[in-house]
């Protein structure tokens, strides 16, 4: 048995004196390890410490991840689905201000607008627009639509604007320049909202201004965003056209007193169409 030992030792010598150089080279490489695991345990152990009291939270956020990951996946097929309408709207929408508003006239029917939150600003605008107003069952009111946006545009850009407190929107203003001659045919009630709108020709001289909407959410409201969305287009739009007068078709008391409020800041007559 010791000859059979000794012809093992002899036969596995060489391997042996390569094990022991390797481990005489890495010893300083184990020792400085050793002493890196000493120097960071006790962050290890607090480490440990978090994550085992932070573990339950840990679990209930998979949970909750793993309950409403069916939701997320849908609001993400969905805002992949409708992404080219967002972003056409928002091109639509890129006139800015720095003020807020209160109700003058509400445009509505945006649901194209829709985005992927719940409860967003915009939304709730939207919300908002179809409690005051119910323009699907009254044809004589301008339906607002991406083509009437794109054609208010054409017939100026500062026709629509809007103020964005970086949520989404929190107020729009719309405006239609025209001239006199409809003006005067819209408050004698001959013809319609819509065809107003329709009967405005493009590229021509304006000298009335129909402040057709304004929609704010009740907490931005009494902070004069109305008045200074509205003020800055009637100035755009006075740079190319010579206004003469501003009429309106007053839905509610807010409204009227914020278009007097307008027209006196403009220095404009202001004209009210009255059905009765």
């Amino acid at each position: 048995m010791l000859q059979f030992n000794k012809a093992w030792y002899g036969l596995n010598l060489p391997i042996l004196q390569r094990n022991k150089a390797c481990c005489e080279l890495n010893l300083p490489m184990l020792q400085l390890n050793k002493a890196w695991c000493e120097l960071n345990l006790p962050m290890l152990q607090l480490s440990k410490a978090w994550y085992e009291l932070n573990l339950p939270m840990l679990q209930l956020n998979k949970a909750w991840c793993e309950l409403n990951l069916p939701m997320l996946q849908l609001n993400k097929a969905w805002y992949e689905l409708n992404l080219p309408v967002l972003q056409r709207n928002k091109a639509c929408f890129s006139v800015k201000s720095t003020a807020v508003v209160s109700p003058i006239r509400i445009v509505t029917n945006f649901e194209l607008y829709l985005s992927a939150m719940a409860l967003s600003n915009l939304e709730r605008m939207i919300q908002l627009a179809t409690e005051v107003f119910d323009v699907k069952n009254d044809p004589s009111q301008l339906d607002v639509d991406q083509h009437v946006i794109e054609r208010m545009l054409r017939l100026h850009p500062a026709s629509v604007s809007e103020y964005d407190d970086g949520n989404g929107p929190v107020a729009w203003v719309l405006c239609i320049p025209t001239t006199i001659g409809l003006m005067n045919r819209f408050l004698a009630c001959e013809i319609t909202e819509k065809e107003l709108f329709d009967l405005t020709p493009e590229d021509v001289a304006y000298d009335a201004l129909y402040l057709c909407s304004a929609l704010v959410l009740p907490e931005y409201r009494q902070q004069g965003i109305t008045k200074t969305l509205a003020a800055t287009a009637i100035e755009k739009i006075r740079a190319r056209h010579s206004l003469k007068a501003l009429f309106i078709w007053p839905f509610s008391h807010e409204g009227i007193m914020a278009s007097e409020s307008i027209a006196r800041l403009a220095n404009l007559p202001l004209y009210k169409r009255n059905e009765e």
